[in-house]
């Protein structure tokens, strides 16, 4: 968090949702993490460290990623054309 860089946090080694972020990696950096219980799949945490969505433990692609989509949108801009 020290770089003040908004994180996408991946607890369940989800790599569908890390593809759905593709297109804001150059504002938004991911990284994988390994956790006893974790409290979601996946997080998206702002610069500021809170928590601006986060992906229930086993949520399905089907509803994870569209909603990550939109939170990335919401929060940071619409995803690089050249990497959407």
């Amino acid at each position: 968090m020290r770089p003040a860089r908004p994180v996408l946090l991946d607890l369940a080694d989800r790599s569908d949702l890390r593809e759905s972020a593709q297109g804001w990696e150059r504002r938004v950096d991911v990284r994988t993490a390994k956790t006893g219980e974790r409290p979601a799949d996946v997080l998206l945490i702002r610069p500021d460290a809170h928590i601006a969505w986060a992906a229930a433990v086993d949520e399905p692609a089907g509803t994870a990623a569209p909603a990550l989509r939109q939170a990335l949108s919401d929060w940071f801009g619409a995803p690089d054309a050249d990497d959407a």
